[in-house]
């Protein structure tokens, strides 16, 4: 790893942007006839959906849904059929 390398990865890191320290990634999968602005556009697509996935994933986490683990073996037939239990009690 160079110089340069190495630096982008520290501002990346600074600046909160972990994606932008994967640059080379992109560069490798950019189109060939992509210049600065598009290749500039792509990165930042790729940020944007990384902090949308880690936000939901936050979201997720901190409502703590209940979680339950359960297996059609173990429910009963009203568990599975509601809406037929409640025509066989009447």
């Amino acid at each position: 790893m160079n110089v340069l390398e190495e630096q982008i990865r520290l501002y990346a890191k600074q600046l909160k942007l972990p994606v932008f320290g994967e640059y080379q990634q992109f560069l490798r999968q950019a189109e060939s006839n992509l210049d600065f602005g598009g290749l500039l556009l792509e990165l930042m697509k790729a940020e944007l959906a990384s902090r949308q996935e880690n936000q939901l994933k936050r979201r997720i986490k901190a409502a703590a849904f209940p979680y339950f683990k359960t297996t059609v073996h173990n429910l009963k037939r009203w568990e599975i059929f509601p809406h037929r239990a409640s025509a066989e009690i009447l």
